[in-house]
């Protein structure tokens, strides 16, 4: 095991834990070396303030740093208890694999000067500090256990010298927070998060706002900050500003030297980056997860609404979403007018009593029938030059469209498509760019309000945000189709507008 030498101090002290982590031997084969951000969060935790945060990017070493000063706390504190409450099981396993890794390969199961040694118990997932005893085991000593905050196990648990919650903002709320927090005086033990932005909203982040209101000691500049009241004390690396495709302000936001503009480069431009993800866990500000982030915000879809309906005189284009049983099917129609907005609207099917619909189907299936008269009667009152559909469930509807209109003018589009992506895109431009138009009807708002979307990086934008990827479901339970199939309306209509007035430029 490591021994420190004994010139550098007495324990729980920096002098002292740094020569300690010198004799952990990381996964590369090298020494554990602090760097200067997390010198100065443990200074601050060995000042003995009880709540200590360390809220930093991905990547930036907290998995690492939390086994370096649990192991320490393990080995250094008289009769340790020291809990580890990772968000998930699979973050549980990732905790205490780098435990154990820095065990092993610092040969701290070895018995050391003192007679006592380290052992790992991977079914438990338990870290005993043994000494002499009884038996050939010897006596426990000290006990590190990781436990998955959702499991329910953990309140009982009474920390010494410290608690750790890891990746705070992925706990459901802060009740284990609260719980650890009031243990604390029992011992004088003292709580570490270490933890990534949150959503906005949650707990985590209105508690982090929170701190940093309250705090009477405020100091750093740039991309740090430190905040401190009489109990509780944050280090926050968060990106200055916005502007979150400015690569120098994020690396200043991310103080692991590892992490380099270089690979800054490369993470940004990984086809699977998102917007979301790139702003909440390498810029380090609260983000909604992936997929969370709405389509078009309720308040922004409102100031669209106005009361018009659809121009029998105008060209018209159709967009349809179907299923069979459980969702609806939804049939759209899109004009362009003179004044280059669109106006949209849609009629939803729905087998469901508890979903808002227009037409109600009572036998648990739709109704196919009422839906291709429906699209007839489209027909009938509207120009209807061109129609596009999810072709899954609405192939055998759609040839009461193929037989009125020329093969070009109808387009399967596959949910996943490239085509799809661009009609929602579509959809979203307009709105983004005050040109889209309905007749605020509550059916359709409930669907909007339902729908998150996934993007790309920003830079991939022709309009705002990032390049879209796809549309969610917000509450799975609810249905999202009328979006798509107004997406599909709306983005043939905005073609078939801009294709003639090339043509009339041309004529």
């Amino acid at each position: 095991m490591n021994k420190p030498k004994p010139d550098i101090g007495r324990p729980f002290t920096l002098s002292h834990f740094q020569a300690w982590c010198s004799g952990l031997v990381c996964d590369n084969g090298k020494p554990f070396k602090l760097e200067p951000f997390q010198r100065a969060f443990v200074k601050d935790v060995f000042a003995g303030k009880q709540v200590c945060w360390l809220i930093v990017p991905e990547g930036n070493g907290k998995t690492t740093l939390t086994a370096a000063l649990g192991l320490y706390g393990l080995r250094f504190a008289a009769g340790a208890q020291i809990p580890i409450a990772a968000s998930t099981r699979d973050q549980i396993r990732i905790m205490y694999r780098q435990m154990k890794g820095f065990v092993v390969r610092s040969n701290m199961g070895e018995v050391d000067h003192e007679g006592r040694w380290v052992e790992c118990f991977d079914g438990y997932r338990q870290i005993h500090l043994r000494g002499p005893g009884k038996t050939k085991r010897g006596e426990i000593l000290g006990q590190i256990e990781v436990y998955a905050a959702d499991a329910g196990t953990a309140d009982g648990v009474i920390p010494y010298p410290y608690g750790f919650l890891d990746e705070l903002h992925r706990h459901k709320d802060l009740a284990l927070h609260r719980t650890w927090r009031g243990k604390l005086d029992k011992r004088h033990a003292q709580l570490v998060v270490i933890s990534t932005a949150g959503e906005p909203g949650h707990e985590f982040e209105t508690t982090r706002e929170r701190i940093k209101t309250e705090s009477s000691d405020r100091s750093g500049s740039g991309a740090f900050h430190r905040y401190a009241t009489d109990q509780v004390v944050l280090h926050e690396w968060m990106l200055e500003g916005e502007n979150v495709l400015d690569l120098k302000a994020v690396k200043a936001a991310n103080p692991l030297r590892a992490i380099t503009s270089k690979s800054l480069v490369a993470k940004q431009k990984d086809p699977t980056m998102t917007e979301a993800h790139w702003r909440r866990f390498t810029c380090n500000l609260a983000t909604r997860d992936e997929g969370k982030e709405p389509f078009i915000d309720l308040a922004d879809w409102d100031a669209l609404a106005e009361e018009a309906v659809a121009g029998p005189e105008l060209l018209t284009c159709i967009g349809a979403d179907g299923s069979r049983t459980w969702d609806t099917t939804v049939v759209a129609w899109a004009q362009q007018r003179e004044d280059e907005s669109i106006f949209v609207d849609a009629h939803v099917f729905s087998v469901r009593k508890d979903i808002p619909a227009h037409t109600l189907h009572e036998r648990g299936k739709i109704d196919f029938e009422d839906v291709e008269a429906f699209v007839i009667d489209l027909f009938d009152r509207l120009q209807v030059e061109e129609a596009a559909y999810d072709p899954r469930y609405l192939e055998r509807s759609m040839e009461i469209v193929q037989v009125r209109l020329p093969e070009e003018s109808v387009r399967p589009v596959e949910p996943s498509s490239k085509e799809m992506r661009e009609a929602l895109q579509a959809m979203f431009n307009l709105a983004a760019e005050g040109r889209l138009r309905h007749r605020g009807d509550p059916v359709l708002r409930a669907h909007i309000a339902n729908t998150g979307v996934e993007r790309g990086m920003q830079s991939d934008a022709s309009v705002a945000g990032g390049e879209l990827r796809r549309v969610r479901r917000l509450d799975q339970r609810l249905p999202i189709d009328a979006v798509p199939a107004m997406a599909l309306a709306c983005w043939r209509a905005a073609e078939n507008y801009a294709q003639n007035e090339i043509m009339m430029a041309f004529a």
